[in-house]
């Protein structure tokens, strides 16, 4: 028990050192360094770093309410070590099928923002490109797979790119 705990630990800090901090900040920052190198002058107008803020902000709560859910009604985490042994459709997953993805690209947007980055802001939608190839030809094929006739209903309700704000059952 305590060598799959520590397993679990181990893959937790590799998922979050190579996803998110790869994602949300290294990549980012490289991006930031080369404008700067190319003599790229995007300054952020005064009135979009506080927009960029909110936004990065608001995709960290997303976030969170996803880690909520999943924890409390998947019994899992997003990461793929510890992934939730049910389907979890309340919450943000009531709204959308990839609020994570949601929450990322939310995130980045608000990074583009508040520096003021043309390059960030490509990086967007390069990142939103390879995550719908991503779910579309991996996730949710896997998750039919392990959830059956339940995701093929979740499926039939809920949306996998689009909101759909006006859903029951958000709990």
């Amino acid at each position: 028990m305590e060598n799959s705990f520590f397993r679990k630990v181990i893959d937790a800090l590799v998922y979050l050192f190579v996803v998110i901090f790869s994602v949300l900040y290294i990549i980012p920052e490289y991006l930031l360094d080369v404008e700067k190198r190319l003599g790229f002058d995007f300054c952020s107008h005064t009135v979009l770093i506080p927009i960029g803020q909110f936004l990065m902000l608001l995709g960290l709560a997303i976030a969170l309410w996803c880690v909520f859910h999943m924890s409390k009604y998947g019994k899992g985490t997003p990461i793929p070590s510890s992934s939730p042994t049910e389907l979890v459709t309340t919450g943000p997953y009531a709204i959308v099928r990839q609020p994570m993805m949601w929450s990322l690209y939310i995130v980045l947007l608000g990074e583009a923002l508040n520096y003021g980055s043309i390059l960030i802001f490509v990086w967007v939608f390069v990142l939103a490109r390879f995550g719908v190839l991503f779910i579309d030809r991996y996730e949710e094929p896997l998750l039919e797979i392990e959830f059956g006739e339940a995701h093929k209903k979740y499926c039939e309700s809920v949306p996998c790119w689009i909101p759909d704000f006006k859903r029951r059952n958000r709990g």
